[in-house]
């Protein structure tokens, strides 16, 4: 019994020699999207496209444009993103986003208020670094929006989220921003 004893104390006693503290981690340098540095897409209302008035019953309306600059040091494959509709959604139907004249993801034909609509762009969507596009955001307007409710509000969609993967790190890269969009009036014809 007593070799066992001392076999367990000089086991102890080398273990506590051996022992070096390990630094806490560092937590500001997380990779959650408000704390990233470098890899990042920064998001901005696209102030190209300003406010607008569309006639009820109008098909194809540019409802909203938000602008994303990739601030990566690398390419970045977008995997989703995302935009939330106003109390007013309602007014609206067949919701699309589309970069220049290609439509990205699906269309979403019956819109909810504050409902987050994700697209995902089939095949390969690729941001080059230092690069900045359009998303534009097209939708149907109804035709049974009735006049004394006609549509004068902040914004007919909110930026919500949008991420991709670094072609090079393959890092998990985050938008930075979530602006409201445009403001859009509907009158009657």
């Amino acid at each position: 019994m007593k070799l066992n004893l001392l076999a367990f104390l000089s086991l102890a006693i080398t273990l506590i020699a051996c022992y070096e503290p390990v630094a806490p981690p560092d937590w500001s340098k997380s990779v959650a999207p408000d704390n990233q540095l470098v890899q990042r897409i920064i998001v901005d209302l696209n102030s190209s496209f300003g406010n607008s008035t569309v006639i009820r019953g109008t098909v194809n309306a540019r409802i909203g444009s938000y602008k994303l600059t990739n601030a990566s040091s690398e390419d970045v494959k977008i995997s989703a993103f995302a935009i939330t509709m106003n109390a007013n959604a309602s007014s609206f139907q067949n919701l699309r986003a589309r970069i220049g004249s290609v439509q990205i993801g699906q269309t979403y034909s019956t819109l909810s208020p504050v409902e987050r609509y994700v697209f995902s762009p089939y095949g390969s969507f690729v941001m080059p670094a230092n690069v900045t596009i359009a998303i534009d955001f097209y939708s149907d307007v109804s035709a049974n929006v009735v006049v004394s409710t006609l549509i004068t509000q902040p914004s007919a969609t909110s930026w919500a989220s949008c991420s991709g993967i670094g072609m090079t790190t393959g890092d998990t890269i985050f938008c930075v921003g979530n602006p409201n969009g445009q403001r859009i009036t509907i009158t009657a014809p």
